[in-house]
């Protein structure tokens, strides 16, 4: 997180304002877990109210990880309706928006052995097939090449390269270049890599509102004060 954070500042600061709905498994419309803590949606958290509250001004947005609902098993009309629904808000509020694809070239490649030994090690309560995934992931897909020509937004298709054993998560050496990508698509500006010291102080950092093994911490944002006066809040 902190490289991406820094990437953003490096684009669209100094003085930038960015609110992230982030978190591994997150899903658009219900609440998900990953190991012992739970998050709200990321349509039902605090993020939009935060959002609308901000004076007017240039806002951009990055739409990504929305394969994370095929694996809970939501079927393809809920998906695309949860994501339409947080490209309608997004467009409210006048945002240039780049929508992420899923990583189809990497999936693709995946055998039976690999996909069940991922799904049951990120989302041990998924009960899907090979099968359904993939068919699920290639409507999905196409469904929202087709929400970005209707809503003015930019579609960037994930790389394979950016992907390892791990089939949905971009891999730590390539994470930087990923993120360049979907930044760059409505700016010009991020070109060099930063470098992020205590990197393992943004994966701690309490966002607005989550559960630990059933107990609920809050945090005010903005959480992340930048040198060069941006702020970051977390949701």
């Amino acid at each position: 997180m902190g490289s991406v954070i820094r990437l953003a500042d490096q684009s669209f600061g100094p003085r930038m304002n960015m609110l992230i709905a982030g978190g591994r498994g997150r899903s658009f419309g219900s609440t998900s877990y990953f190991a012992m803590r739970r998050l709200p949606s990321i349509l039902q958290c605090e993020l939009w109210n935060a959002a609308q509250a901000q004076p007017p001004q240039a806002t951009t947005a990055v739409v990504t990880d929305i394969g994370n609902d095929i694996l809970y098993g939501r079927n393809v009309e809920t998906i695309i309706t949860w994501v339409s629904e947080c490209l309608a808000r997004l467009c409210s509020l006048n945002a240039k928006i780049t929508l992420v694809g899923l990583p189809l070239a990497r999936v693709r490649r995946l055998n039976a052995s690999a996909f069940y030994f991922f799904r049951t090690f990120l989302i041990p309560r998924s009960r899907m097939d090979l099968r359904t995934t993939l068919q699920r992931a290639e409507e999905v897909d196409q469904r929202l090449r087709d929400e970005a020509a209707t809503c003015g937004a930019t579609f960037i298709e994930p790389h394979s390269s950016w992907y390892g054993v791990d089939p949905i998560h971009l891999r730590s050496s390539h994470a930087q270049a990923a993120w360049r990508s979907y930044l760059s698509a409505n700016s010009h500006n991020v070109t060099a890599q930063p470098k992020v010291r205590n990197s393992l102080y943004y994966q701690v950092i309490t966002p607005h509102e989550r559960w630990i093994m059933g107990r609920k911490q809050q945090r005010p944002q903005p959480s992340i004060h930048l040198a060069g006066g941006s702020v970051v809040s977390l949701y």
